[in-house]
């Protein structure tokens, strides 16, 4: 959805979005590299890493400072949801994500439905492979949303 969210954002001016967010290293050791293969120079990554690891990483870290970006253009309609955060307090992200649509009605409900989530078992996967030199931009990247490596 990104990849048309600027088109979307200006066509349908209530819109909001919630962009979850995953662990860039742990999708650079994911199997499926499809979104680096369709959309990775069509969004600045033009790395000229030999590594598809390294590949994958960087084209994170541009999808990532994009939506960053996006986010500050359109204030208020766009929600950066980190993956790892359902499972950490899901009342306080209940209450965010609530008071984000504008619904706090709805902090129970998403309260309830954030707790029937299952955590991922490849969640946290880059713990157990090789740790990659990453530049001193993409690790910034990294820890701009939250996310430490190695």
């Amino acid at each position: 959805t990104h990849v048309v969210l600027p088109f979307l954002l200006a066509a349908l001016p209530n819109l909001t979005y919630i962009h979850v967010i995953r662990h860039g290293v742990d999708m650079a050791f994911s199997s499926n590299q499809t979104q680096l293969q369709l959309w990775g120079q069509a969004f600045g990554n033009n790395s000229l890493e030999d590594d598809p690891f390294h590949r994958s990483v960087s084209y994170w870290c541009c999808t990532h400072r994009r939506m960053v970006e996006l986010s500050r253009l359109h204030p208020g309609r766009i929600y950066l949801l980190r993956l790892e955060s359902l499972f950490e307090s899901q009342s306080d992200l209940a209450k965010d994500l609530s008071e984000f649509l504008n619904r706090p009605e709805l902090a129970t409900h998403l309260e309830q439905a954030l707790s029937e989530i299952e955590r991922p078992t490849t969640l946290g996967r880059h713990k157990t492979k090789e740790t990659l030199s990453l530049s001193q931009e993409n690790r910034a990247t990294l820890e701009s949303l939250g996310y430490s490596y190695p």
